[in-house]
């Protein structure tokens, strides 16, 4: 069972962040909600068990052409993070606000990084 989170944001609020920050918010929103569509996709297709060889075929075809359409909303949503954020004076701001679990699994995402060097 997936468990749902519903945060409401009032109009409001969104408009009063700075405009970098509220795009990155709703563009990290659309690429996880892009990510989990395929990975329940993904998880229903992998799941069919046809009886005909030319189902397991056709079904496998599809399955592989799900997984490339996944790699290319991940390799889209890394670009949202390089561009956005990493590359950006968000990184800076946000970093230091993470506890010590969130800055390893970023140091470990992006080991390079001239900010987490420091």
């Amino acid at each position: 069972m997936i468990q749902v989170y519903r945060i409401s944001v009032p109009k409001e609020r969104l408009l009063a962040l700075p405009k970098d920050e509220r795009v990155l918010l709703l563009l990290l929103g659309y690429v996880a909600n892009q990510i989990l569509m395929f990975q329940k996709l993904l998880t229903y297709a992998t799941k069919l068990n046809p009886k005909e060889e030319i189902e397991q075929h056709a079904t496998g075809v599809q399955t592989h052409m799900l997984v490339r359409l996944a790699v290319g909303a991940v390799s889209e949503a890394w670009r949202v993070v390089t561009t956005r954020f990493i590359e950006n004076k968000l990184q800076k701001d946000y970093l230091e606000l993470l506890d010590d679990s969130g800055r390893t699994a970023f140091e470990e995402l992006i080991p390079n990084c001239v900010p987490c060097d420091s």
